[in-house]
């Protein structure tokens, strides 16, 4: 399960240029990359091994983990989502965010998305 302040960590990554990320140091895991991927979040898992996934991926298992907690809770799959960004950010950083939302959702194959400020 992810904390809140690992979804605030993850935000922090994905509004950073890929310059920017050279810089960035963070103790749980690592910024790498490779030939499909400008950014790679290289962290260990519970068992010792690392691995590596995307920002929209991480973001994707977030977001399927809401989708679980919204079915169990009103008994129905939910058909979408609806996303607000609050305005501690700048325009920029928020349409970073966007993006790896929206390429987050495409992993999941969800229709149907929002966004709204």
């Amino acid at each position: 399960m992810f904390l809140p302040y690992q979804i605030l960590d993850l935000l922090q990554v994905m509004i950073r240029t890929e310059e920017e990320l050279v810089e960035y140091e963070h103790q749980s895991f690592t910024i790498t990359k490779d030939d499909e991927n400008p950014v790679l979040i290289e962290f260990d898992t519970f068992d010792g091994t690392k691995k590596a996934a995307s920002p929209a991926f991480l973001m994707a298992l977030l977001l399927k983990q809401h989708l679980k907690a919204i079915k169990k809770e009103t008994g129905k799959k939910p058909n979408g989502l609806v996303f607000c960004i609050l305005k501690d950010f700048h325009w920029e950083d928020i349409e970073c965010v966007n993006n790896c939302l929206v390429d987050a959702c495409n992993l999941l194959k969800l229709g149907s998305y929002i966004f709204f400020d």
